[in-house]
């Protein structure tokens, strides 16, 4: 699902674009955004990261835009090669230049937290189980138990040594 979020997001941008504008979304414009989001699916990078420190996230950010640099090009280049380019509102399509890595970013974060409210929701927890006691695997339960991001629900422990390895739990 987070593979389609930037593809989707481009093509209803342009979309967007031609209704503010008052331009019909006419056939060049269909082909121009399936086009367009054929080339995000390959070249933008999918999903948020995981983490949520600032580094990883404009590094994030340069991945998006560099991706939407490289369709841009290939865009240009297709459109000057098949004297094309005429046929679009240059308002419009440089209106969707400008704005389509921020409607990716908004449609990968609204996606990113749509499934993480799922997670949390507890509807969709895988039960776990954990093979043995030791301080490993009790660190293990605690990290399960302090992120309901994870989406898993702990069971409890398998062990079948002496009763005493169970200590602090």
């Amino acid at each position: 699902m987070q593979h389609a979020a930037a593809p989707i997001a481009t093509g209803v941008l342009l979309y967007l674009l031609c209704m503010a504008y008052g331009i019909g979304f006419s056939s060049h414009y269909s082909t121009l955004a399936l086009l367009s989001m054929m080339l995000v699916a390959i070249f933008v990078k999918n999903g948020l990261p995981g983490n949520q420190r600032l580094s990883l996230f404009s590094i994030h950010v340069g991945s998006i835009v560099t991706g939407w640099i490289l369709v841009i090009g290939v865009l240009l280049l297709v459109g000057y090669a098949t004297k094309t380019s005429a046929i679009f509102s240059r308002v419009t399509v440089f209106a969707w230049f400008l704005l389509n890595p921020v409607a990716i970013l908004l449609a990968q974060w609204a996606l990113q937290e749509l499934l993480v409210h799922l997670v949390e929701s507890g509807s969709n927890r895988r039960r776990v189980v954990i093979a043995g006691v030791n301080g490993v695997s009790k660190h293990l339960a605690r990290n399960i138990f302090s992120d309901d991001r994870l989406g898993m629900q702990l069971l409890g422990f398998f062990e079948d040594r002496n009763p005493t390895r169970f200590g602090g739990l």
